[in-house]
């Protein structure tokens, strides 16, 4: 039988033998390899064996070992195996202590600005500057900048983003969590599903609380919110509950059985989605109220009192009460709200209103008929069938349902027009101002059979037609558009006879959009030789060029139907080919050809020559 026989020692004593024994079974009941909470970690024996053998704790001498390494690549796991495989040989342990000198050190180096870094941590990591500024005032923008400087932050572009590295993040909810371990409902922050729903479930919520980010979709099982639960949370300034992905699930993961008589009136941010009840509680007031989101709610009637609300997939909100006291709503979203019957009159007094969205708002057929339209920056209307418009900047209307814009409809104003994938067969009746428009976009329209006269659209630059055929389209008429560099490419405008392109001065060439074009008028334009435009051209009649810098007709080219031909003013043009006997009218003042072609005889039909 393997052991020691102390009775053969020269100096034998009782109390070394009875401490040799200990010390022997509690080697053998913590043996070298981690304990069973680091088993999983693949390697971590060899990193324990190395730190072992360096520590020499056989040695009557001090040894101190450091673990130098990258943020996250296991140095304070191996640590920590260490210490609890070797804690239970020293009478002291120091592994705790080192991680509170850790956070009182970040404590000591934040200052006042540890509440910035706390929000970060817990909240708004991943959130643009301007967005948190809104929430925490402006005053936060000071501490971000702070942060920034210590490197506990960083602020990407384009966005300006706030980033924080994830260990720094979970050390500031450990400080958090720390303010009240076995309380959740004590503790400023509130971000985890498990505490959040024991605070809930317990009704244990107190005026400590200033956050609470719920992700629903680390919910497993139903939570109950009382109807007072947020009576203790007086000092609630942000609420969100969200769902960080799409799950189907037959129920309400968040139950309010007997509704909701309460919310803090502190409340700067509330974002809920799909909000289950139909009304707001009656009594919740919006005076701090900065940025209201409740997308996909079962919401049938809002309220006053913010600067920016979201109700977006809000299919059955059917009502928006008078807004009277938000004077300070600058973006409305409303796209989605398939029951929305109309708008409160209020909206005429909203003066800093500038973005609204009702996209999809297919019951709403009209808009208050004092509202000032002219104020708003941005309109989205797809799919919707709202008459009285007028006066915007950037309409978006796709799948737009009308034939033809409304007859009170005024484009004055447009710098944008977005009309995707309607159903329009022309945009409006007779002529538009459009001096200030920049960009239109039809592309997809697919009955559409008239473009409205352009002329006006001096600004214009960007015309898109793509993505579908405009076979009906007959006329297009765009001249004068002096900023105009391009037509869109691959469209194919098969019913076109008529383009007018005269005085697009930055235009140097147009693609291949239809082979009936039968009038062509390209005076003022930058156009040079292209042979390719016209090979396509078999039935032009009239052709008007008054290009300036066309210095040779292309050679070679089939226009058999062409009898009108106007080259007039084209300076550089020193001779022309043989393109059309059938030519009756020929204009070539101010070029610089020096003499008419002898071949000029076979045209039999000639009847004017200038």
């Amino acid at each position: 039988m393997a052991g020691e026989d102390f009775s053969q020692l020269v100096s034998f004593c009782f109390s070394d033998m009875i401490e040799r024994i200990a010390s022997d079974v509690l080697s053998k009941l913590v043996r070298v390899r981690p304990s069973h909470d680091f088993s999983d970690f693949v390697g971590l024996e060899a990193h324990l064996e190395a730190m072992s053998s360096m520590l020499c704790l056989g040695s009557e001498e001090a040894r101190m070992v450091g673990i130098l390494g990258p943020s996250g690549t296991g140095n304070t796991t191996i640590a920590r195996a260490l210490f609890t495989q070797l804690s239970s040989q020293f009478h002291h342990r120091a592994f705790v202590a080192y991680k509170k000198t850790i956070r009182d050190n970040y404590g000591m180096k934040l200052g006042r600005d540890q509440d910035v870094f706390l929000y970060i941590a817990c909240l708004f990591n991943g959130h643009k500057v301007n967005y948190i500024k809104n929430l925490l005032g402006e005053s936060a923008n000071i501490g971000l900048n702070i942060l920034a400087d210590k490197s506990l932050i960083c602020i990407t572009p384009p966005h300006r983003t706030v980033q924080m590295q994830n260990l720094l993040q979970r050390l500031g909810k450990e400080i958090v969590r720390a303010e009240s371990i076995y309380n959740p409902g004590k503790r400023r922050f509130l971000v985890d599903a498990k505490d959040i729903a024991d605070v809930f479930a317990d009704n244990t919520g107190t005026e400590n609380v200033l956050g609470i980010f719920l992700n629903t979709s680390d919910i497993n099982e139903p939570i109950s919110i009382g109807r007072k639960s947020f009576k203790g949370m007086r000092n609630l300034q942000f609420l969100k509950i969200y769902k960080e992905w799409l799950q189907e699930t037959s129920e309400d993961i968040l139950c309010l059985p007997r509704g909701l008589v309460y919310l803090p009136r502190k409340l700067r941010l509330l974002y809920w989605d799909e909000y289950p009840l139909k009304y707001i509680p009656s009594n919740f007031r919006t005076d701090c109220l900065v940025k209201l989101t409740m997308e996909n709610s079962k919401l049938e009637k809002m309220w006053d009192g913010i600067q920016k609300l979201r109700l977006d997939g809000s299919r059955k909100l059917k009502e928006i009460s008078n807004l009277p006291n938000a004077i300070n709503l600058e973006k409305l979203n409303l796209s989605g709200c398939a029951s929305l019957v109309t708008l409160p009159s209020s909206i005429q007094n909203l003066h800093k209103l500038r973005n609204l969205s009702m996209g999809e708002c297919t019951v709403l057929q009209t808009l208050p008929n004092d509202v000032n339209l002219g104020s708003f920056i941005y309109l989205n209307l797809k799919s919707a069938c709202i008459e009285n418009i007028s006066g915007i900047t950037d309409l978006d209307w796709c799948g737009c349902p009308m034939r033809c814009m409304p007859s009170n409809f005024h484009a004055e104003y447009l710098v944008e027009l977005t009309m995707r994938y309607s159903k329009l067969e022309k945009l409006w009746e007779g002529i538009q101002l459009l001096k200030n428009l920049v960009y239109m976009d039809l592309s997809g329209c697919e009955n559409l059979k008239e473009i409205p006269d352009l002329s006006e659209a001096t600004k214009l630059q960007r015309l898109e037609l793509n993505d579908r055929n405009l076979n009906e389209l007959k006329v297009l008429r765009m001249s004068g558009c002096t900023r105009l560099e391009f037509l869109p490419s691959y469209v194919n405008l098969a019913s076109l006879n008529y383009l007018n392109l005269t005085g697009c001065a930055r235009l140097r060439s147009f693609p291949r959009i239809s082979s009936n074009i039968s009038r062509l008028l390209l005076g003022g334009t930058s156009i040079v030789e292209d042979e390719d435009c016209y090979l396509n051209l078999n039935k032009l009649k009239k052709l008007n060029m008054k290009c300036t810098r066309l210095e040779v007709l292309p050679h070679d080219v089939n226009l058999e139907s062409l009898c009108h031909l106007n080259l007039s003013g084209c300076s550089m043009l020193r001779s022309f080919p043989q393109i059309s006997t059938r030519i009756s009218l020929l204009s070539l003042d101010h070029t610089s050809i020096e003499e008419v072609p002898f071949w000029i005889k076979k045209f039999t039909e000639l009847v004017e020559v200038t």
